[in-house]
């Protein structure tokens, strides 16, 4: 009896799955012919360039390597399209040509960080040559993502000066500190338009500053706007920061259809204006992560923000997230329940609180026990998983009775 054959769709899922393991992904480019060419695709669609800084340090040339390969399997070059260039903190040692990067026709997406042994690296450390390679990189006509994790004092102007950009992620912190997204797995082969109009942005306040700032002094003709932005992912840590924040709200308030914003403890009682949202007419989800809040401050604040004219109006509104802290009791739980209850233009949003680190028996206790009670809160899903390893998340889907 002969075994059927398996149809490739079956293959490629399987394949699919298996994405993140690169040494599973290499054996079954070598097992069967069948497998061969789609698990190379997957093999290359994202590919890390380690820029070493002296020679001691990594004997291997990655670039070169990389260039071997291509050499030898041109068709390899088209399933290219993300490219991670990890950087050295003592700039970039021994002379080598970025050309070949330059010549991958299906590059979407550009990736720039330390190399993992550098928690920071510094922009002007780096030889012209090599910052005006990256720069170039950056502007290339198919390139439509770019990330730049931990590099000091990067100029934003090599953002600004690229038309055909559609998402910028532009941190200062650590890759660990980045909101994590899932990998993208195909991309879509037509050619990116050069038409200036950023969909996506996550980003910290100030390099967010930097960014306006950039777009400004560009003016009148800047090459890249925020004017249709969809997609705002924010971290603000200070007061000075939220003029900044607002600024960004005015550019893109006809076009913002998802905002996550992560907001540090501030002093006083300032903060109770600092989110001014009624001019979001487009705003369909809402994201606000207050770990860092009291149970006490977030009541106050939230009560103030959802009856008053600062938060959003617009009956397009479908989720509304609240990331809080652990220290939560029934009292403020129940207080919280009365609050979200009164907030009438939630009532056609799905409202997602998330707790983090707090103790499973406990928690899973209260919310059994109040969801009997609570008038706003029905427990459809009660889910467990991790970030980062090390911060446990319980989710609570719940929606208006």
């Amino acid at each position: 009896m002969s075994i059927p054959e398996v149809p490739h769709d079956i293959i490629y899922l399987i394949l699919d799955d298996l994405c993140e393991d690169l040494h599973a992904l290499a054996a079954c480019a070598l097992a069967a012919r069948s497998f061969r060419a789609y698990a190379q695709k997957r093999l290359y669609t994202t590919i890390a360039i380690e820029l070493c800084s002296w020679k001691s340090h990594i004997t291997r040339d990655s670039v070169r390597e990389l260039s071997d390969i291509f050499i030898t399997n041109p068709l390899l070059k088209s399933h290219v399209r993300h490219l991670v260039l990890l950087l050295h903190q003592y700039g970039e040692g021994r002379k080598r040509s970025l050309l070949i990067l330059h010549t991958l026709p299906q590059l979407r997406r550009l990736t720039v960080k330390p190399s993992r042994w550098y928690p920071m690296a510094y922009w002007d450390s780096f030889s012209r040559s090599l910052r005006n390679d990256i720069c170039m990189l950056m502007m290339s006509p198919t390139v439509v993502d770019v990330s730049v994790i931990a590099i000091s004092r990067f100029p934003a102007s090599c953002l600004v000066g690229c038309p055909q950009l559609k998402g910028i992620t532009w941190s200062t912190s650590s890759d660990q500190d980045v909101p994590k997204t899932k990998s993208v797995l195909r991309f879509s082969t037509d050619l990116p338009t050069p038409d200036g109009r950023l969909r996506h942005i996550t980003s910290q306040a100030t390099t967010l500053g930097q960014i306006i700032e950039a777009v400004s002094v560009s003016q009148p003709h800047p090459r890249l706007t925020l004017n249709h932005l969809g997609q705002l992912n924010v971290e603000i840590w200070s007061q000075a920061e939220i003029l900044i924040f607002q600024s960004t709200l005015k550019l893109c308030a006809g076009s913002l259809k998802t905002l996550d914003v992560t907001l540090s403890k501030f002093p006083g009682h300032s903060y109770f204006r600092f989110f001014e949202l009624e001019t979001m007419h487009s705003l369909q989800s809402l994201s606000i992560n207050l770990i860092r809040w009291s149970m006490e401050t977030i009541i106050a604040w939230l009560q103030h923000f959802l009856s008053s004219r600062t938060s959003p109006t617009s009956t397009l509104l479908e989720n509304f997230s609240l990331s809080l802290p652990i220290n939560i009791d029934v009292t403020l739980w129940q207080h919280l329940d009365c609050i979200l209850v009164q907030a009438g233009h939630l009532s056609n949003a799905h409202i997602e609180l998330r707790l983090s680190s707090i103790i499973i028996s406990v928690f899973m206790a209260k919310l059994l026990s109040l969801g009997t009670q609570s008038p706003l809160i029905t427990i459809e899903t009660l889910c467990l998983y991790c970030v980062d390893n090390s911060t446990v998340f319980f989710k609570v889907i719940s929606h208006l009775r």
